[in-house]
């Protein structure tokens, strides 16, 4: 039996399994009493063994569908048969009995030879020893008397198995009702069989309320078309259908709906095929989706939207992200820019200054690392843009630096008309910008200034 642990964010943590060994069974066998040709089996419903032992041979896991004894158990639920043994050839003569609580058969086996050994014993007794007569009858009553014990041992043993599979039962009970989810049992048509506590409190209702209902009355209504699918499926597949996960709608007592996902598998028992749900509520986990996911799209919007170029940049400088007004600015395509790095679009001479920052942070990751710098950058056609641009590092949940946040705004009109207000060019070169708008920009500047 497994279950899938979450972490609190809802991510996978790991598998819990519990499990019994085979082995268990063996060793119990083993401690009983044998004959040195007898063997005791306990054999699942599917014809799998899984539990032999015989003197000086142990196994599990052996196939039995095609022995003589389910032949015998398609017609009566107990009884005796003589076989031959197919490892061994020992004639056997065998003896079995269907638990009637369990899907399992307890079969013991004792050698024919040795069997009726005591009776040829005895018949020789009679021949020849006609006249000890008083002899005979003590002999026959020892032999009886140790067929009893022999029978009353192998009675015994039985109805410890016994005891230890309820004992099993008990254990597998405590565990159900233990688990955080919810564990329904439903027949062929849907029915509910058997519910565990954790079921009843998540859906609101009490153990007896849970009994009379359909599978189908928990889901809610829009979804019970999707339910009768899954029956459908189910039925189609048969002994085939083995373990699937769906998400399902389902709504509690009170008519309130909520999302939870159901783990679905199936057993036989006896001719009968047994349906299983493990039923989390989700509810909670979903919400959080749809939430992070509003809360994506807004920070997409934003980042798209923005005004200034917004770069993400590795550690070591390569370009991982940019928005469109950032690849406006330098005349790239998105593609393009995410195969370079800060090197290939920063100016020569500013370089040094951008290459002194990232050094310092690999130098000490652990400090703060936010600056502001005006630099040239390179536009795809060559030509320079002067960037006003503030970095600031990012750090992941384990507060390792994660990666560069670069903003970077365009001031290079900013620059030129400060370069014309100092004199260094000549108002009548700056081609492309008409010229009422920059002398009231210098105006401007000037007032400023006093």
């Amino acid at each position: 039996m497994s279950r899938r642990m979450d972490k609190p964010d809802g991510s996978f943590a790991g598998i819990v399994v519990a499990m019994v060994d085979p082995k268990y069974f063996v060793d119990f066998y083993g401690r009983s009493d044998l004959g040195e040709h007898d063997v005791v089996s306990l054999i699942g419903r599917d014809g799998i063994a899984l539990a032999r032992h015989a003197t000086g041979a142990n196994s599990y896991g052996d196939d039995m569908r095609a022995s003589t004894l389910f032949k015998e158990l398609a017609e009566r639920p107990r009884g005796t048969f003589t076989s031959v043994g197919r490892l061994d050839g020992i004639e056997r003569l065998m003896s079995y009995r269907t638990m009637s609580r369990y899907p399992l058969v307890v079969m013991v086996g004792t050698s024919h030879e040795d069997t009726l050994a005591a009776v040829a014993e005895r018949t020789r007794l009679y021949y020849l020893l006609a006249a000890l007569a008083s002899s005979l009858i003590g002999l026959v009553t020892i032999g009886f008397l140790r067929s009893l014990a022999r029978q009353r041992r192998d009675f015994e043993a039985i109805t410890m198995g016994q005891a230890q599979l309820r004992e099993s039962d008990l254990r597998t009970k405590a565990i159900t009702e233990n688990m955080a989810g919810g564990v329904i049992t439903t027949d062929f048509d849907g029915a509910i069989r058997s519910v565990n506590s954790a079921a009843c409190r998540i859906y609101g209702f009490t153990l007896n309320e849970m009994l009379k209902r359909n599978i189908c009355n928990l889901v809610h209504e829009s979804r019970r078309a999707q339910v009768f699918a899954v029956f459908e499926d189910l039925r189609s597949r048969g002994d085939d259908f083995q373990e699937d996960s769906r998400e399902v709608l389902c709504v509690r007592k009170d008519g309130t709906p909520f999302e939870s996902e159901v783990l679905l598998s199936s057993v036989t028992v006896g001719s009968e095929r047994i349906y299983i749900g493990i039923v989390h509520d989700i509810s909670d986990r979903k919400r959080m989706e749809r939430e992070l996911r509003s809360s994506e799209a807004h920070l997409r919007a934003t980042f798209d939207q923005a005004l200034v170029g917004i770069v993400h940049a590795s550690l070591d400088g390569r370009i991982l992200r940019v928005n469109q007004t950032a690849c406006q600015q330098l005349g790239y395509s998105e593609e393009e820019l995410l195969t370079l790095g800060y090197r290939d679009v920063t100016h020569p001479e500013d370089l040094p200054l951008s290459v002194t920052r990232i050094d310092a942070l690999h130098a000490d990751p652990k400090r703060p690392f936010v600056y502001q710098v005006t630099k040239r950058l390179l536009r795809k056609d060559g030509t320079v843009m002067w960037a006003l641009s503030a970095v600031c590092m990012i750090r992941g949940a384990d507060g390792n630096p994660d990666f560069l946040l670069s903003m970077v705004q365009d001031i290079t009109e900013l620059k030129r008309l400060e370069q014309i207000d100092t004199g260094k060019i000549d108002s009548g070169k700056m081609i492309g910008l008409p010229t009422i708008p920059v002398m009231a920009e210098i105006r401007r500047i000037r007032e400023r200034q006093g």
